[in-house]
């Protein structure tokens, strides 16, 4: 590396703390209070009595975009129904239903009015204080980021966890596979997602962490994006569950394929 290389990496690098403070401290908070200004009219306008404020859409979505937020949600919501469809069976067919995850109810809020017991959980206690408060079809709580959940054993028939697993490290998604495991009644099934880069990890079978998030207490320290194979879900799922679906409604969620296991 020359010095004019070595001396752009150092400015690179010291400049880079002050950029995601600008980014997180000033743009962010100053996007949400636009969007503020115009919820009133968005939400109206979006079919829905409620919805979360912009700085819970943000923290879920990237953005606080109400139409983004609708959008995201609703094909997360079709993609699960479709994973249903393709077994013979709706939402319905299911008695207690848990949104593992659920942020401030960006899947849930499509299942409204279905004749089903749904719950809701996640490590965020302002949105879910938000859905609790707002979104009285269901019942949700707040879990630590380690297991255990709250529920009793064999609770739920039906699990679904989208962008969940996609966010854990190795030792996490395994702690969570037996505590899921725990919560569902025999029988019971776990759809959830997995982001799959095929061409570069299918011949390794292995998992791999893409990025670590750090943006300034945002998130957690720990919340990172990794990715897995077909060839290590297969090998270390089934460990936990009976592996019954995978990729099941390709190109849903663009790089997110998802995974329906039984217990």
């Amino acid at each position: 590396m020359n010095e004019r290389s070595t001396i752009r990496s150092i400015l690179s690098q010291k400049a880079k703390p002050i950029l995601w403070f600008a980014y997180y401290k000033l743009y962010v908070p100053s996007l949400c209070r636009y969007y503020d200004l115009i919820d009133t009219w968005s939400v109206r306008n979006s079919g829905f009595q409620k919805l979360p404020p912009p700085s819970l859409r943000y923290r879920v979505n990237g953005t606080p975009n109400i139409d983004l937020f609708l959008k995201h949600g609703k094909k997360r919501a079709d993609g699960i129904e479709k994973c249903l469809i393709g077994m013979g069976k709706n939402l319905e067919s299911f008695e207690n239903v848990l949104d593992f995850g659920c942020g401030c109810g960006r899947t849930i809020i499509w299942f409204a009015g279905k004749k089903v017991n749904l719950y809701g959980t996640d490590i965020d206690p302002e949105a879910v204080k938000w859905c609790s408060e707002n979104l009285k079809f269901a019942d949700f709580h707040t879990n630590d980021t380690m297991p255990p959940f709250s529920y009793d054993d064999s609770k739920f028939d039906l699990v679904y966890a989208v962008s969940v697993f996609t966010h854990l490290d190795e030792h996490r998604q395994f702690q969570w596979l037996v505590e899921l495991r725990r919560v569902l009644r025999p029988g019971g099934i776990l759809i959830l997602t997995v982001y799959d880069e095929k061409q570069q990890l299918e011949e390794l079978g292995e998992l791999r962490y893409r990025i670590k998030f750090d943006k300034i207490g945002k998130v957690p320290s720990w919340y990172l994006t990794s990715t897995r194979s077909r060839k290590y879900v297969f090998d270390n799922y089934s460990r936990y569950f009976k592996i019954i679906g995978y990729d099941v409604v390709p190109n849903m969620l663009d790089d997110e394929s998802f995974v329906i296991l039984q217990k």
